[in-house]
């Protein structure tokens, strides 16, 4: 055997493709880009301020005896980030419920289906178009977005409304069994021991109400990303990937985490700087009355506190959708890039082939005999 000296031998360079091997870091550190854009900000303080004057309008109409306070646009107190501060916060004012009477029930419905409506139609938009950016990575046109989220805004609403009818569904029987137990002690010790007999009731109970708090998200951009589809579509693919890959999803949700606060940072710094310019070189250069200025300049100051705030729901439907991309190609091996588009309205018709022209008769010469 012939030995080769340690000179002449050489270690072969191996290069990685991060694209394809890290493929999931690409949605979902870039969903930042998309939810910082004005227009997206834009929409999300409509969004959020549509569905804080729907909430007090429902206030106002209901009337229930507790009222529940909806402050989006400032920083809640203690440790909690910031989004989940304004998610519990809310939770907490739906759910705090002294007694539940008509006027508190009709309250918590109509909340409920005014934040699936403003939240799924508004929410679907962006959520549609940081698909097809994180996904193709291409910008998608608005009016596509638009058109194809409000061919569908009732698929939007029946995504949550699966999960109230399911919810509801369940505990009929448990609606059953109180207004039996009121029949005397005897028919309370039947009722308490079905109760207990129904308990396994409680997974499929919980798992709706889970799912309409998880899966939720996840179905409207099902809804947005995928062709023709509708609000089944929507449920179960949320719940096949959330349920299939739970551990993914936290991780994910984790680095969404971490990604949108730098996003907040570099939002709130843009923000902060240029209105602090803007304001300053207005009140040492402008004429009017210290008053109106003060009350301009008020109003500029929520202006630039709520566009922080709208950025976290703008960041929410970005991160949703890094989020979706990601579950799909991991449980259904999709392609990033496989989204729905409209479909083009010029028809496309094959040119018109030529007829085959039909071949000459065949000349037959008479047979000429020789006289």
């Amino acid at each position: 055997m012939e030995e080769v000296p340690f000179d002449d031998r050489y270690v072969p360079r191996v290069e990685i493709d991060w694209s394809r091997s890290a493929w999931w870091w690409i949605p979902l550190t870039r969903a930042i880009q998309p939810a910082m854009r004005m227009n997206a900000l834009a929409i999300s303080l409509v969004a959020m301020v549509a569905a804080t004057l729907g909430l007090q309008g429902g206030q106002r109409l209901f009337r229930p005896e507790w009222q529940p306070v909806f402050d989006w646009y400032a920083a809640p107190a203690g440790y909690w980030p910031r989004p989940i501060g304004w998610g519990r916060d809310v939770l907490l004012s739906l759910l705090s419920l002294e007694r539940m009477g008509l006027a508190e029930l009709g309250f918590l419905t109509f909340a409920l289906l005014w934040l699936a409506l403003i939240v799924g139609v508004l929410g679907g938009v962006l959520a549609r178009r940081s698909l097809v950016e994180l996904g193709q990575r291409t910008v998608a046109a608005w009016g596509e977005s638009v058109r194809i989220v409000f061919s569908r805004w009732q698929s939007f609403m029946w995504a949550m409304g699966m999960h109230f009818v399911g919810i509801f569904t369940l505990l009929l029987p448990f609606v059953a069994l109180g207004l039996f137990s009121r029949l005397g002690d005897v028919a309370a010790a039947v009722a308490g021991v079905l109760l207990l007999v129904c308990f396994p009731l409680v997974f499929a109970v919980g798992r709706f109400v889970l799912s309409g708090v998880v899966c939720f998200p996840l179905s409207v951009c099902a809804i947005a990303a995928e062709k023709k589809a509708d609000a089944f579509e929507g449920f179960s693919r949320s719940n096949a990937y959330f349920f299939q890959r739970p551990a993914l999803t936290a991780l994910c949700l984790l680095c969404l985490l971490a990604v949108g606060w730098v996003g907040e940072q570099v939002v709130w710094w843009t923000i902060s700087s240029g209105w602090w310019l803007i304001r300053g070189t207005y009140l040492l250069s402008g004429g009017a009355s210290q008053l109106a200025a003060d009350r301009y300049v008020a109003a500029g100051n929520w202006l630039a506190m709520a566009l922080v705030a709208a950025y976290w729901f703008s960041f929410f439907w970005s991160g949703m959708a890094a989020l979706y991309l990601v579950l799909r190609r991991s449980v259904d091996h999709t392609d990033l890039d496989e989204l729905d588009s409209l479909e083009s309205p010029v028809e496309r018709s094959l040119p018109e082939i030529p007829s085959t022209p039909p071949p000459p008769p065949e000349s037959s010469s008479a047979d000429t005999s020789p006289t």
